[in-house]
């Protein structure tokens, strides 16, 4: 049976890889416990984002099929240098390689269908896999979360509160809370996992904390109320944060919008000309 190369394997899983020892915090409750729940997603999610790292760059496509539906597909990048190696030693194992519309199409066995490599700046992508798919229900507090891959689903809450939105995820009786905040550059991401696990230990920043028990070597139970848990989100040591940047948006083009704007040049250059023409 013909192989995947080694170097297609590694770039294509490599976002996929998750961090191991790191301690995680998890909530007893959702988070924020005053928050409002909502019930469809925020359209400001939609769009492709990039994230720059000291491994390379991550591509990140959320795409709206409603505003209760949407799909996120997350891929890592590379340079032009690694794609010329890609390419080579694709070729070298007989896999057909061809462009269409600036993108590379990579025909292998192991794809259930050719893999796309796409140029977004200065960097190349494969194609994200499918990461999450968020399905809400109108008038429901939870939603399911589809981790892609035939990893399961889980039930999710979304709340938000202070311009936050929080994304709770039920696993093993406990909530894992991802916050996302809209920025003017694109969206912020925080994730509860410890940077510096001296901070829970005896003696450390948080040692007094009656809120925040240990449980298992890396996890954490915590039940905060609402001002601490800004508190410790404000202080981002427990959380480790995400910047995305958007490079685009997936929004329906705004077709009243633009014939708005048609009108009002229009009714500008007629003014400015009937001015001209009154001077002289």
């Amino acid at each position: 049976m013909k192989r995947l190369p080694l170097f297609l394997v590694l770039i294509a899983s490599g976002v996929l890889l998750l961090s191991t020892g790191c301690s995680t915090l998890h909530f007893t409750n959702p988070m924020p416990h005053f928050g409002m729940t909502i019930d469809s997603l925020p359209s400001f999610l939609e769009g492709t984002y990039i994230q720059k790292t000291d491994a390379g760059v991550d591509l990140m496509e959320i795409v709206f099929e409603n505003d209760q539906h949407a799909q996120v597909f997350i891929s890592s990048g590379f340079n032009k240098d690694s794609l010329n190696t890609l390419i080579a030693e694709a070729r070298s194992d007989g896999d057909m390689i061809t462009r269409r519309n600036g993108s590379y199409f990579i025909e292998n066995p192991c794809f259930a269908k050719s893999k796309e490599v796409k140029q977004v700046g200065d960097y190349y992508f494969f194609s994200g896999d499918l990461a999450y798919d968020i399905k809400l229900t109108r008038g429901h507090p939870d939603g399911q979360l589809d981790w892609g891959d035939n990893e399961g689903v889980s039930k999710i809450r979304i709340r938000a509160k202070n311009g936050k939105y929080f994304l709770n995820i039920y696993e093993y009786k406990v909530w894992f809370t991802i916050v996302i905040q809209p920025t003017e550059e694109g969206l912020t991401l925080q994730k509860p996992e410890v940077k510096d696990s001296s901070l829970l230990s005896e003696g450390g920043k948080y040692d007094n904390l009656n809120w925040l028990h240990k449980q298992g070597d890396h996890d954490w139970i915590s039940s905060p109320s609402d001002e601490e848990l800004f508190e410790i989100l404000e202080a981002d040591d427990l959380f480790v944060s995400e910047y995305w940047l958007r490079i685009s948006t997936n929004q329906p083009f705004n077709v009243g919008l633009l014939s708005l704007c048609i009108f009002l040049a229009v009714g500008f250059i007629m003014l400015a000309w009937d001015l001209i023409r009154k001077r002289n």
